[in-house]
C-alpha cells in the first residue's frame, strides 16, 4: 500500500473513531443534564445534588445562584414548578481531560406558584468534570436566544 493510502486510512479511522467517541459523550452528557432535570421536576433535592459538585453555580438572567441556593428552592413553597423540558441541537465539547460542555436549545413548561403555565425558548450550557467515573455539573448557564 502507498504511504499516502495509508495515511488516508489511519485519518480516516481515527475520524470514525472521534466520531463514534464524541456521540457516546454527547449522549451520557444530554442524559445526565435530563436526570438532573428530572430531579428538579419531581423535586427530589437529594438526587439534584448528587448530580452537581459541591462548587456549582448556576447562571440566570438575574444574577447566579450556589448549588446551596439552588437546593434551598426545593423547599420553597411558593416557588414554580418544571412541567416538562424538551433538548434540540445538542452539541458536546471536551475540550480537556474528565472535562466537557454540553450546548442545547430548550423549550420548557413551567407553572408559577400562582397556577399560571409559561412555555420558554432557551439556550443552554453546561459544564461538566467527570469525578470517581461519573460526570458531575459544575456549571450550568440558561439565557434567551438573541431576537433576530
Amino acid at each position: 500500500m502507498q504511504p499516502s493510502r495509508i495515511f488516508v486510512c489511519v485519518w480516516l479511522m481515527s475520524t470514525l473513531i472521534g466520531a463514534t467517541q464524541a456521540q457516546t459523550l454527547k449522549e451520557a452528557l444530554v442524559a445526565q443534564d435530563k436526570h438532573i432535570y428530572d430531579a428538579i421536576a419531581k423535586g427530589d433535592a437529594n438526587t439534584f445534588s448528587s448530580l452537581l459538585t459541591d462548587d456549582a453555580i448556576i447562571v440566570f438572567g438575574n444574577g447566579v445562584m450556589t448549588k446551596a441556593d439552588q437546593v434551598k428552592q426545593f423547599t420553597e413553597t411558593n416557588a414554580g414548578r418544571l412541567e416538562s423540558i424538551a433538548f434540540e441541537d445538542e452539541q458536546a465539547y471536551s475540550p480537556a481531560p474528565n472535562t466537557a460542555i454540553l450546548t442545547y436549545n430548550s423549550k420548557r413548561d413551567v407553572v408559577d406558584s400562582s397556577g399560571k403555565h409559561t412555555t420558554y425558548a432557551l439556550r443552554e450550557s453546561t459544564v461538566f468534570v467527570k469525578k470517581n467515573g461519573k460526570w458531575l455539573s459544575v456549571f450550568h448557564q440558561i439565557c434567551e436566544p438573541m431576537k433576530q
